[in-house]
């Protein structure tokens, strides 16, 4: 036992000698104080009580730099736009007056985006409190509109109870419109795979797929450019689902985007 313990020590008085050519000084501490706790937790046989272990300072400087590290909830974050479609279709109608055709072009391409705002919190609005006896969880609601990549018009609610989990999203863009195309089409209809079929919910054409690790999910046709996505999660059956998707005003949404 004391040769182990001598040849350890040695190890460490090696380390320390180290030249600080090869690490900086605070990798070399760090390093030496872990190998210090290796060696000595093989001298004892076990491992040091994880309970003595000093807790991180939130306040401790970020490596390298001499500011301290951002503290969870210590910032409010960005304000939100307080801009109105009507006061952006102004700015966009006073910078054409004055042939700022830049300044048009933002204009309007805000009062898109705040009009999709609006139109994404009308949706929303209309959506129930609960489904099912599941309670809506509404600090994950999500209206987010963008441009890019043909995203459109995104409207997500999550409702939970217990392990049950459920989500409501409608999309409108014109990405949808492939995938609507798919579903009217009913190439999905003849699939030879049992995990997923064709249904009808309050009269529109929908594609309900099953999957063990991840539970069911329905692919919803809503117009020309409108798709809803229902998933659930530990939902015991298809028909309870189906029922679930029921609670939400179909007619309504269409109106909101003038589809027929």
């Amino acid at each position: 036992m004391k040769a182990k313990q001598g040849g350890l020590i040695l190890l460490l008085v090696g380390i320390l000698l180290v030249s600080p050519n090869v690490y900086s000084q605070s990798l070399r501490g760090a390093a030496l104080n872990k190998l210090k706790k290796e060696a000595i937790n093989k001298v004892l046989g076990t491992e040091q009580n994880e309970q003595q272990q000093p807790q991180e300072d939130p306040y401790q400087e970020t490596e390298n730099t001499g500011r301290p590290g951002q503290r969870a909830g210590s910032s409010k974050g960005l304000e939100k736009s307080s801009k109105d479609v009507s006061l952006s279709l102004n700015e966009a109608a006073n910078a054409f007056s004055g042939s700022n055709y830049k300044k048009t072009r933002a204009g309007l391409t805000e009062a898109l985006g705040n009009l999709d705002l609006m139109i994404g919190d009308k949706i929303l609005q209309s959506f129930p409190s609960s489904v099912e006896g599941l309670a809506v969880l509404a600090e994950n609601d999500q209206i987010a509109s963008s441009s890019a990549s043909w995203a459109g018009l995104i409207i997500k609610r999550e409702y939970q109870l217990g392990d049950k989990w459920f989500s409501f999203s409608v999309m409108n863009s014109a990405l949808a419109a492939f995938a609507n195309a798919a579903i009217n089409t009913g190439m999905y209809t003849y699939s030879n795979q049992p995990s997923q079929k064709t249904v009808e919910i309050a009269g529109n054409q929908a594609i309900i797929t099953f999957d063990e690790s991840s539970g069911y999910k329905i692919n919803l046709s809503l117009g020309q450019q409108t798709q809803i996505l229902i998933e659930g999660v530990n939902i015991a059956s298809e028909a309870e689902l189906t029922q679930m998707a029921k609670a939400f005003d179909y007619a309504f949404i269409k109106k909101m985007f003038g589809e027929n």
